[in-house]
């Protein structure tokens, strides 16, 4: 489907601001009454001679309310400006979570010596004590001795009570940390004889390796790569990746697959650390079908730009490298885009882009940028992006003359300065700074014109530039007056005035496109250069609101109404799913087990009608069903969910479902330690 990873950008950004919708004024008002409130709420004792039910029960009761009393200060908090940092906020938190956790832990430590606690229950009891411990290490300061002690007081207490096997994952969880504290540390001596007793545990375990261990070996592998003077073995890896995949436990053979992406991604991140001052590997095939040749670059200095449309600060950063090619192009400045916008769900996405913002360079899409000579265990092609583990954009890689990379983060100030460094000040170039300040002020006094009454698609499109380039200058004419007049222009009281303008700005340009949207004749080209520019709008106007799920689900559901009427049923589909998710994280928020129960019943079966035919879309709304229900301990999630979706994603035709696979792991992984 069209536009697939620009709606999933969408989604998340605005997932990522839901808990910021509380007005910060309404939160002041009630800040008083809420704390009030929580210093008369005691704590309740846990039962004497309670039922494992009854201390279930009350651990749940005290979770909810250290969650209640955690959203009242942290509500307190904001409204009086206080940083979470702050003495002033952690102090008093950091004590009224003790608190909590201590009487948790007495509870729990009392339904644990109760007769007749079944194995699932007693694993239940000890993962949450584990999980609070772990909270309590970060709170306190002698955290890591503290919960080390605290885990083998448990493990014996376990081992006294027939509990023989949990015993064993806790002393395994130990044994785990004190092999991370020898990395940290640096410890060369006591890593090299952990490690030849784990080589020897692997051995001999054969095919009936535990999880345990099989996690111990895979951080023994891992640490090793970051312990520069310690020589592991050459072929341990390689032996740690035969037992894990051959072992007879299934989530030992799960821990394999781990492990190899693992060793991938820390290999890919030592190169990446190692190429400054070294070649690049690189190579491919542009978006015009023309191959890559190093020879084409030979002698000029190239920005390999690792970026995506759907990617702000990436965007934010284009104006500045326009700028800097302008200048230094003659002179023999390149850049290739490399853009991580999906070539089978987007490329009429990423023309359109490069055409609105008239982009001169070269592109190629990540798939296609790859390692010359590189191939994987498949035979196939190793992307650019796996060779380096590029994990995260924008990341713009500059290379000079003689093609060895001279900086891994040529954005901003440092490309300008690296330029000069190398083709020396163009003349001008700053002149042009100073004239734009001299426009910019003058556009500060200059009326928003109104949209269009009847215009065609051409004064729309000139329309909504105009105005765009209006709110540009005055946000810049805004930032100078500020710092002028000693304020911070990231200030609370600077951010409230530029939201209000940006909303009056912003809401005309989406009137324009609206209108537009409308109009007869247009084709299906300029529909979805429209129809992009609506869903930036909506994700625009909705960080912009006080009221985030109000403002995004009424223009959201608006806009799939206006779809309908002119027959795009497609799209409507894909926007629905997204307003879907958003109810489903509202429920969560909200603790309504019933309706997230009808939502997530709907995934289900929209999954399963799917079957290999799942798109990308659906596979994120399926992850955000697990990660929902681990949020709501009331409901009950039907058996065999966690294994229809992962089977659907991973036989999915999709490559792009196929990835999810691993991130809907570590969801039920975690999820299952808690």
């Amino acid at each position: 489907m069209k536009y697939r990873f620009f709606l999933l950008s969408l989604c998340l950004i605005f997932l990522l601001g839901l808990c910021a919708s509380v007005n910060a004024k309404e939160k002041a008002a009630d800040s008083q009454k809420e704390t009030a409130a929580a210093k008369d709420d005691a704590i309740p004792e846990a039962p004497e001679n309670g039922t494992l039910e009854e201390y279930k029960e009350y651990i749940e009761k005290l979770n909810e309310a250290f969650r209640n009393k955690a959203r009242i200060m942290i509500n307190v908090a904001q409204a009086n400006h206080v940083s979470f940092r702050s003495e002033e906020f952690s102090k008093p938190f950091n004590s009224m979570a003790k608190e909590y956790m201590d009487r948790i832990f007495q509870a729990t430590d009392k339904a644990l010596l109760l007769k007749d606690v079944s194995d699932k229950d007693c694993e239940e009891l000890v993962n949450r004590k584990i999980q609070l411990l772990q909270a309590l290490a970060q709170i306190n300061n002698d955290g890591e001795d503290a919960f080390t002690a605290e885990l083998e007081a448990l493990a014996d207490q376990l081992r006294k009570i027939g509990k023989t096997k949990l015993a064993e994952n806790i002393e395994g969880k130990l044994l785990q940390n004190k092999i991370i504290g020898y990395v940290r540390s640096g410890d060369v001596k006591n890593f090299s004889k952990i490690a030849a007793e784990i080589d020897e545990k692997v051995e001999k375990a054969g095919k009936d390796i535990t999880p345990p261990l099989a996690v111990q070996a895979m951080i023994i592998v891992l640490g090793a790569k970051d312990l520069k003077e310690y020589k592991a073995p050459e072929d341990r890896q390689a032996k740690y990746l035969k037992a894990l995949s051959e072992a007879s436990d299934p989530e030992v053979q799960k821990l394999a697959f781990q492990l190899e992406s693992a060793i991938r991604r820390a290999e890919g991140e030592k190169r990446f650390k190692e190429v400054l001052g070294n070649e690049f590997k690189f190579g491919g095939t542009f978006t015009d079908g023309s191959e890559y040749k190093a020879e084409d670059y030979a002698g000029k200095v190239v920005l390999i730009d690792f970026w995506a449309t759907w990617c702000g600060p990436c965007c934010d950063e284009l104006p500045n490298v326009k700028k800097m090619y302008k200048a230094y192009h003659d002179k023999g400045f390149e850049v290739i885009g490399v853009s991580l916008d999906d070539p089978d769900k987007a490329e009429k996405n990423l023309n359109t882009f490069l055409k609105f913002n008239d982009i001169p360079w070269k592109q190629m899409y990540d798939k296609k940028a790859v390692v010359p000579g590189e191939k994987n265990k498949d035979g196939k092609p190793v992307t650019v992006s796996e060779y380096y583990a590029i994990n995260s954009i924008p990341c713009p890689i500059l290379i000079g003359k003689d093609g060895k990379v001279i900086s891994l983060n040529a954005r901003d100030i440092e490309l300008k300065e690296q330029l000069v460094k190398i083709y020396g000040e163009v003349k001008g170039l700053d002149d042009d700074d100073e004239d734009a300040d001299d426009e910019d002020d003058q556009a500060a006094d200059e009326a928003i014109p109104d949209v269009p009454e009847n215009g065609t698609l051409a004064d729309y499109k000139e329309y909504v530039k105009k105005v765009n380039d209006m709110l540009d200058k005055k946000t810049k004419h805004m930032v100078r007056q500020a710092k002028k007049n000693g304020v911070d222009p990231l200030s609370e009281e600077y951010a409230n005035s530029w939201n209000e303008m940006g909303t009056k700005y912003y809401s005309l340009m989406e009137k324009a496109v609206d209108k537009a949207i409308l109009l007869k004749d247009i084709s299906d080209e300029e529909f979805d250069a429209l129809y992009v520019m609506k869903l930036q709008l909506i994700q625009i106007l909705t960080q912009l609101s006080n009221k985030k799920v109000d403002t995004f689900k009424a223009k959201t559901l608006a806009f799939i109404e206006q779809l309908r009427k002119m027959g795009k049923e497609e799209l409507a589909k894909d926007l629905e799913n997204i307003i879907l998710r958003v109810k489903m994280h509202e429920y969560v928020e909200s603790k309504n087990v019933e309706e997230f129960a009808k939502a997530a019943l709907e995934v289900d079966e929209r999954v399963k009608n799917a079957g290999k035919d799942i798109t990308p879309d659906l596979a994120q709304t399926a992850i955000l069903t697990v990660m929902g229900a681990s949020e709501l301990p009331e409901y009950k999630a039907p058996e065999g969910r966690t294994d229809n979706y992962l089977k659907a994603l991973a036989e999915a035709s999709n490559p792009e479902v196929q990835k999810y696979v691993d991130v809907l792991k570590t969801v039920i992984n975690q999820k299952d330690e808690e």
